[in-house]
């Protein structure tokens, strides 16, 4: 639903500055003028990215699992995979909000990662790869 949303972007925006939308009942009313101002948020957007990414990965294990099958391996491997492909979505997050509010808050990537654990911890953006026999680290 969320690929499918990002799909019809162009359409989306073009319906709600077009002349037709505004002979749209709804379009006269609060919820409408909200609808309209949302579509054209370039930050409502790169957020409908960010879950896309967030949950794709979670969407597969999910698949996996309602086939019923005995999928215990494979799960743990999916699982480890979401886990991974999360951690690269947080720290493309980061990096997102720090490029789009104009934010300077390191001047390479490694002093931002720096100060994004020491702000936040490391779960924003590390693999505790300590269980999987090898030392925890930053994606």
């Amino acid at each position: 639903m969320v690929s499918w949303f990002l799909e019809v972007k162009r359409q989306l925006r073009n319906m709600v500055i077009s002349e037709e939308w505004g002979e749209v009942p709804v379009a006269k009313t609060e919820e409408g003028r909200r609808i309209r101002r949302l579509l054209l948020d370039d930050a409502f957007w790169g957020s409908v990215g960010l879950v896309l990414k967030l949950m794709t990965a979670v969407y597969e294990v999910l698949r996996a699992v309602d086939t019923r099958a005995h999928l215990m391996g494979r799960i743990y491997g999916l699982m480890l995979n979401a886990t991974m492909k999360t951690n690269e979505a947080a720290e493309w997050a980061a990096t997102y909000f720090v490029k789009k509010t104009g934010l300077l808050l390191a001047k390479d990537k490694a002093s931002f990662l720096a100060k994004w654990e020491r702000e936040f911890g490391r779960q924003g953006g590390a693999v505790d790869r300590h269980r999987f026999g090898g030392e925890r680290e930053a994606l």
